[in-house]
């Protein structure tokens, strides 16, 4: 995470932003036409005349009944040194005034080396070659016909407009050569080839003109270089139903909108069941959309007939990843536990390595290497494993295998702390089998479980279409919660008690309950427990990385009508930071606390560090509503000394409490605090009556702040959604609502005195990490900095005003981005 300036002016408005760098001024590179690197209906020419005819040395004939007569029907390949390469491939021998050309198209290609946007031009014998017709990617029609609308020169005269050549490019047409733009192009990997189709068709201009084809070479060049991207990876493998046998032709209706591209999520899929020829979007990267998967039968080209999980996880990732990238090896009816045989994680140097697991790590490491190799850089946020209906036979053993499995990847993978998602099988299947994967899930560090409760087969093994889009985006909402979010109202389990929701361990005295909305509140289904009798606990393991962290976030239901009896104390709830696992147990106990916040029994809510409560003195809670606890904490002084914040929010009644600020502050140490977060253990929640939902770990910053608003906020920090004027991360720095266009007035205002003009706010406690500057102009031309000093709460910046006639202010912000 870094920090990032924007400025706001006032007085005067200015738009600030960014522009990507184009390098349409690049010379083209040349590609000679040559016998070598082109084709005719896909087959490389054949040498059917040698010798024959003036100046013929090769040419491949239409029909393959021709007994080689010279004529119309045939390309041929001719030599002549004033031409670049010697040659030059013409599609009609004949000299003969408006000829009409019948033949097939050539098919050449050129690599093109880096990942970009290229300009892509076919250069021919003359400029008055109009029957001519080029096209990227497919064969031309009369549409792509070569005219005087898009003529380019190839030699260099004043009209039309040169083409910059390298130096490969000798320029040896004088003024017969002319070329055709035939637009542009954008690879996603390194070294992609690009097919170009080159045709002669009717002639279309003065029928007393040679119109014969004559081309000579490919030109391209470099438009827009991309700037680098970075790519969230998430890993797929197993057997069929993480290959996935969702049909596509079943996107209809309700699911119409899965159908389609997602243009900003990629996929590289390996399958070794697949066999056609056509490699091209097979082990590459290439745009998501539904078909990469091979049900047994299959034999077309990718896209297949088929999809999995990755078409429903994108849909969720993408509003807050923006490059969500897949990585998927799988094939079906394939086993873990058969040495030498498909998954089976041995050593990959082994002879007993499976090797559909050597795939895996394979392609894996190959196709992080092509998204580095693009310049882009990527960070692999974990693997979704579903595997298991061949091996459901083996209940008592497969357990050892998966272990085995997990530690292999990360180990072969150099990812040892890899988040490892294990999806369940069908409930059709043997629930014992089943419970050996959740018991998977709980024991293994950083590994989770993805329930497929509530989701349908078509024969007992294979999901649905809709259940695996379902089963997708699941594992989207699994996947981006590896970060910051337990979230209990993903409708994904019924009321009852909380087993298998979302990696939470908890004995029977927590349930997962349906709760009504209030205010704010939409209700949904949330954690506690019901009733007068003890304490309970529950665990959320392996929450981390942390690093970024600076504040937890929960909504608290204290329970009163229909909770306890009158004579009970009131609800005691908590959220907690999970230091370290003193009692060696893997659940979290309340004295192993590093820092918690949430319910005091007193009726007050409170912070917790370590076992001691600090409840807050006049904020008392009400029974029987919903409230929003946000607790926030500064980073570490010199002394490892943190400040501890404690926000409320009324959710039935829309009111922030104490307006705003912090309910309650705490300093404590080091010590006090668990040390770094990056070593917590996870979450820990006690209760003992009420409900708890949406626990959060939040990151600072904008774009934190900006996903509090999403979907409705669409704009960055330089935008303005609401159209006041002010800019998103203004109202972000001054806790303004980007979304209600009446906040211009809350700005800080600068005061005009005889001497100087100074403008004073108070810092947001909420935002404790910001950095403010001011800057002064004459001109708007060269700015200068203002002083800026700490006047008690306030901060005071002042610009000096004798002698100018005026002055232009403007303030900055630096915020997390």
């Amino acid at each position: 995470m870094s920090r990032s300036s924007f400025i706001f002016i006032c007085l005067l408005s200015l738009v600030l932003g960014w522009t990507g760098g184009i390098t349409n001024a690049a010379p083209y590179t040349y590609v000679d036409a040559t016998p070598a690197n082109t084709t005719l209906n896909g087959a490389a020419l054949v040498d059917r005349n040698a010798g024959g005819g003036t100046g013929n040395y090769l040419n491949q004939f239409n029909s393959p009944n021709s007994s080689g007569t010279i004529g119309d029907g045939f390309w041929n390949y001719r030599n002549d040194p004033l031409f670049e390469g010697g040659g030059y491939f013409d599609c009609d021998s004949g000299t003969g005034l408006g000829d009409r050309e019948t033949t097939a198209p050539l098919r050449t290609s050129v690599t093109l080396g880096a990942v970009g946007t290229y300009e892509i031009v076919a250069i021919f014998t003359r400029t008055s070659n109009r029957d001519i017709a080029a096209r990227i990617g497919s064969p031309p029609g009369a549409a792509h016909v070569f005219t005087t609308t898009n003529a380019l020169n190839a030699d260099q005269s004043l009209l039309p407009p040169d083409l910059p050549f390298d130096a490969s490019y000798a320029n040896k047409r004088g003024s017969n050569a002319g070329a055709a733009h035939l637009g542009q192009v954008t690879t996603t990997v390194a070294n992609q080839s690009i097919a170009i189709h080159i045709n002669g068709l009717e002639s279309t201009a003065d029928l007393t003109i040679d119109e014969r084809t004559q081309y000579d070479g490919i030109g391209f060049r470099l438009y827009e270089a991309p700037e680098p991207k970075h790519r969230d990876v998430f890993l797929i493998a197993g057997q069929s139903n993480a290959d996935g046998r969702g049909l596509k032709a079943e996107l209809i209706g309700s699911l119409a909108s899965y159908a389609g591209p997602q243009l900003a999520a990629r996929i590289h899929y390996t399958n070794t069941a697949y066999t056609n020829a056509d490699k091209s979007r097979y082990k590459k990267w290439m745009t998501l959309e539904p078909g990469y998967s091979v049900a047994p039968g299959y034999s077309g080209t990718l896209p297949s007939t088929t999809f999995g999980v990755e078409i429903g996880a994108a849909k969720v990732l993408s509003p807050h990843v923006p490059n969500p990238t897949f990585i998927k090896v799988a094939r079906g009816g394939t086993a873990l536990g058969n040495p030498g045989a498909d998954w089976y994680p041995a050593p990959l140097t082994s002879s007993n390595v499976g090797p559909l697991y050597k795939a895996f790590i394979e392609s894996t490491r190959l196709a992080l290497e092509e998204i580095a190799a693009a310049g882009d850089t990527y960070t692999v946020h974990g693997i979704y494993w579903h595997q298991g209906e061949t091996d459901s036979g083996n209940v008592a053993g497969y357990g050892a295998l998966l272990t085995t499995l997990i530690e292999s990847v990360r180990r072969d993978l150099g990812m040892p702390k890899l988040r490892f998602i294990i999806g369940e099988l069908a409930n059709t299947k043997d629930p014992a089998f089943r419970n050996v994967q959740w018991q998977i899930a709980r024991t293994v560090p950083n590994a989770a479980f993805l329930s497929s409760q509530g989701l349908v087969t078509f024969e007992g093994t294979h999901f649905t279409t809709a259940a695996m889009i379902t089963f997708g985006e699941r594992l989207g909402h699994a996947f981006r919660g590896d970060r910051d979010t337990l979230n209990f109202d993903i409708p994904t389990c019924a009321t009852g008690p909380l087993d298998r929701q979302d990696e939470c361990a908890a004995n029977s005295g927590i349930t997962v309950e349906t709760t009504a909305g209030q205010g704010e509140y939409s209700g949904g289904q949330a954690a506690g427990h019901k009733g007068s009798s003890g304490s309970y606990f529950f665990t959320r393991r392996h929450m981390l990385p942390l690093d970024d962290a600076r504040s937890m976030q929960a909504d608290f239901f204290p329970g009163d009508a229909g909770y306890d009896n009158e004579a009970d104390a009131d609800s005691s709830l908590l959220v907690a930071g999970w230091a370290a696992d003193a009692e060696n147990d893997v659940l979290f106990s309340e004295a192993e606390t590093a820092i918690g916040f949430g319910m005091h029994h007193t009726g007050t809510f409170r912070i917790q560090v370590g076992a001691n409560a600090y409840p807050t003195n006049g904020f008392n809670y009400q029974t029987d509503r919903w409230y929003r606890l946000t607790l926030r904490w500064s980073e570490p002084d010199p002394a490892g000394n943190r400040m501890l914040h404690l926000f409320a929010r009324d959710l039935s009644t829309s009111v922030e409490l104490n307006g705003g600020a912090a309910i309650l502050s705490l300093a404590v140490s080091a010590n006090d605090f668990g040390t770094d977060p990056l070593r917590w253990l996870g979450i820990g929640c006690r209760s003992t009556r009420g409900l708890m939902d949406n626990i959060r770990i939040v990151p600072p910053g904008f774009a934190s702040w900006m996903d509090h608003f999403h979907p409705t906020l669409e704009g960055g920090p330089g935008g303005d959604d609401d159209r006041d004027g002010i800019a998103n991360v203004l109202e972000f720095a001054f806790g303004l609502n980007p979304l209600r266009p009446d906040s211009s007035s809350t700005l800080p205002q600068p005061i005009f005195g005889p001497a100087a003009a100074t403008v004073a706010f108070t810092p947001l406690p909420t935002q404790p990490e910001l950095v403010h500057t001011l800057e002064w102009s004459r001109n708007l031309a060269s700015w200068q900095p203002a002083n800026g000093v700490a006047d008690g709460a306030l901060v005071r910046f002042t610009v000096p005003t004798i002698g100018e006639s005026r002055v232009f202010i403007r303030q900055g912000v630096e915020v997390w981005k």
